[in-house]
């Protein structure tokens, strides 16, 4: 199972990233985490391309996403927990 990273960006002033936040969390295929706004990783057996298609649903037109596949190279600064799951995780 793959971990991808999704983030986006709501355009109109005073939307709420909750509710798209916890959409994301249900569209992979079973763990995720969120601790950077806006942005979560999850894992799927599904393409970068269908999991795109099923956040599309949580935005609106004129915000902004990406859906980007993780190679087992990152680096970054994150709360110990946060490490654990992402080097846990398989790619």
């Amino acid at each position: 199972m793959a971990v991808y990273l999704i983030a986006f960006k709501l355009t109109r002033e005073g939307a709420d990233p909750r509710p798209v936040v916890e959409g994301l969390k249900k569209i992979g295929d079973g763990g995720w985490m969120y601790y950077i706004p806006n942005t979560i990783f999850i894992h799927s057996d599904e393409s970068a391309n269908k999991l795109a298609e099923k956040a599309y649903k949580l935005i609106t037109q004129g915000d902004y996403l990406i859906v980007v596949k993780v190679a087992n190279e990152h680096q970054g600064w994150m709360p110990q927990e946060a490490w654990k799951w992402l080097n846990e995780s398989k790619y």
